[in-house]
């Protein structure tokens, strides 16, 4: 990994839980180790300088098909899996390591699996003389394992295959019969779709049994992976605290329905961006539990008056936003806001005692015509800071003036900042003068823009 924080955690932890660690910055430095050294396990980042994690699981799969790798990402995307299965990565996992767990259970897993493959391989050379002892190895294994002959027939299965998988052999049989052996995907598809297997990972290789050419079937339940995937996944686009999708999610379908609206041109859609009015009091009184307490029950009751299609989110802090999927007119969006305000005209529960809030909203809707879902949430942000600026607990619609009103006060802002640092500013003295006694009473000091 070329990140030296990710590494020394690694390092530091692996060694607690037993382990001999060497570190290396980049696959260079890698490849380099690899070649001078045996280890049993090799993790790395996948985006690095120079060679990436791709490229040094490649050449890892060419010259040390007996090393184990696992892939570490920060991306939880279906390319990375597939980009790891290619390259017969044992596991990946997603940085940062929120669950120490996880990552200990994949390493103990693809550290003892690999060394079941080295002893397999062993036992399988060995075959003509120790058959015996190879059975019993295999089938104390956690994975199931099936050794098929050319003709589909099953020659061999382990306790895990027929027991914890309840692979029968005739059923297993017959099945087989309709692919193709010599095509590992058809084979692994096969077992898959027929449900047997449930969420496994299936792999098949060539091998002898019995001086007879044959086919090696590894079946790996990886219930728990998909379960702590889905777990990540979900974390990665919801917000912890409510539940809500969080600002990537929100951003992403209303990105998806401006592009919708391309093709639906007659359709319209709008967006209401919410912040609560003196949050900061809540917090700053009762504390911050009550602060999170309050957030989930506001969260609650934004579900509730959710329509089926629409979607809602918090933004962070005390900001939510609601997509309306589908909308007649505007006058639809301001139904809405009033009726998010009429719900919070009702009182909060918060420590036993009950608790008025209130909230502004901004909104805006796709008439504007935009292009990107950062435009729609700077324009609501903008409507949002008119609402509280004339007086909170209410609603603004946006429109063109008001944007330009802030460009305008930001230019402002700016010219008056440069104005200063090039001496534009230049005072002028202009006299009050008493008529009566004819004097200079006083003066008035003026600053005068040049």
């Amino acid at each position: 990994d070329d990140h030296r924080n990710v590494r020394m955690m690694l390092q530091v932890q692996l060694q607690l839980w037993g382990y001999y660690v060497e570190l290396a910055a980049c696959a260079e430095d890698a490849i380099e180790k690899l070649e001078n050294a045996n280890f049993d396990l090799m993790m790395t980042d996948i985006h690095m300088p120079g060679k990436d994690g791709i490229e040094l699981a490649t050449w890892v799969k060419q010259s040390r098909s007996d090393l184990a790798v696992i892939v570490m990402t920060g991306e939880a995307s279906v390319e990375t899996a597939s980009a790891a299965i290619r390259l017969n990565a044992f596991d990946y996992l997603l940085k940062p390591f929120w669950d120490l767990e996880l990552v200990r259970s994949s390493v103990v897993r693809a550290i003892e699996t690999q060394k079941l493959k080295a002893e397999l391989k062993l036992r399988m050379e060995e075959l003509r003389t120790s058959q015996a002892s190879f059975s019993n190895i295999v089938d104390k294994n956690i994975n199931g394992i099936l050794i098929l002959d050319l003709f589909r027939n099953i020659r061999y299965s382990n306790t895990s295959a027929e027991q914890k998988y309840g692979l029968n052999k005739s059923t297993l049989e017959k099945l087989l019969q309709v692919v193709s052996l010599n095509r590992a995907v058809e084979v692994q598809q096969s077992l898959l779709c027929s449900g047997l297997v449930g969420d496994a990972e299936i792999n098949m290789v060539e091998t002898v049994w019995e001086e007879e050419s044959a086919f090696l079937v590894t079946i790996r339940d990886i219930t728990q992976r998909k379960q702590a995937e889905q777990k990540l996944l979900f974390g990665a686009f919801h917000d912890d605290l409510t539940k809500l999708p969080n600002r990537a999610l929100f951003i992403g379908r209303l990105n998806r329905r401006i592009r919708r609206l391309k093709r639906q041109a007659n359709s319209m859609f709008a967006v209401l961006l919410l912040d609560l009015d003196r949050f900061k009091y809540i917090n700053d009184s009762l504390g911050h539990h009550s602060g999170d307490v309050f957030l989930i029950q506001v969260a609650e009751r934004l579900v509730s008056l959710r329509r089926e299609n629409d979607s809602i989110a918090r933004l962070g802090g005390d900001e939510f936003v609601i997509l309306l999927d589908e909308i007649r007119d505007v006058s639809d969006a301001v139904h809405v806001a009033e009726r998010v305000l009429s719900e919070f005209s009702q009182s909060f529960t918060l420590q036993g005692s009950d608790i008025y809030a209130s909230a502004s909203i901004g909104i805006t809707t796709s008439s504007i015509g935009y292009t990107e879902a950062d435009e729609v949430l700077r324009d609501a942000d903008t409507a949002l800071f008119h609402a509280k600026a004339s007086g909170k607990s209410r609603y603004e619609l946006f429109n063109h003036e008001m944007h330009l009103k802030a460009v305008n006060f930001l230019r402002l802002e700016t010219d008056l900042r440069l104005a200063l640092e090039r001496e534009e500013f230049v005072l002028y003295y202009q006299p009050i003068i008493d008529l009566k006694q004819q004097r200079i009473h006083s003066f008035e000091a003026l600053i005068r823009w040049q």
